[in-house]
């Protein structure tokens, strides 16, 4: 009898998927794009469907907001309002859960131009 449950547990701990334990399915990765006073603008790089916004912004976001760097449209953006400030480096990738808060609480301030959905980190991946 002990055999068999051994065998049962052993052959289900098998069977089961890595995904399939995670309670939170809402573990993204996503590239930061901006740092502002009104929040940090994430892009999700890992979805299989669009969870944010088209964003439009400069092609080489470093480079010089004039002219001579013309904008483009970033897919699936949108912005955290609660990311520690030693992980908002522009172009570093970093996995974490989320979820949408229902308002902007710590916003800082509001500027134009960051993309409409806001979302809160939960759990953020240590480097």
């Amino acid at each position: 009898m002990r055999r068999t449950i051994l065998l049962l547990l052993l052959t289900v701990q098998l069977s089961c998927n890595r995904d399939d334990l995670v309670i939170d399915k809402n573990r993204v990765r996503a590239r930061v794009m901006l740092t502002s006073c009104g929040g940090t603008v994430l892009q999700f790089t890992n979805l299989s469907k669009a969870v944010g916004k088209d964003w439009l912004w400069f092609k080489n976001i470093n480079g010089p907001r004039d002219a001579s760097n013309p904008a483009q449209v970033y897919p699936n953006c949108v912005t955290a309002t609660d990311l520690p400030k030693e992980r908002q480096t522009i172009g570093d990738t970093l996995e974490f859960t989320y979820k949408e808060p229902t308002g902007l609480s710590g916003v800082v301030c509001s500027i134009g131009g960051l993309p409409s959905i806001y979302i809160s980190i939960d759990n953020l991946k240590s480097r």
